[in-house]
């Protein structure tokens, strides 16, 4: 019976752990968005400039003008 205590407290306990550590990341992910979010600017950008080279097109200054 106390084994069976034991293991539930321990289980309560990486229940918290996990708790917290989701809570950490939910933090994390709203002060620094995930960066594969950059990484995919980055990409359609440079797809983007290797397109208007093959199509020899000026390339635009800014990132705005892309989207626009």
């Amino acid at each position: 019976e106390e084994e069976e205590e034991e293991e539930e407290e321990e289980e309560e306990e990486e229940n918290l752990e996990r708790e917290r550590e989701r809570e950490r990341e939910r933090e994390i992910n709203v002060l620094y968005p995930p960066k594969y979010s950059i990484w995919k600017i980055t990409e359609m950008c440079d797809n983007f400039s290797k397109m208007a080279d093959s199509l020899s097109l000026p390339l635009p200054l800014s990132l705005s003008e892309y989207l626009l």
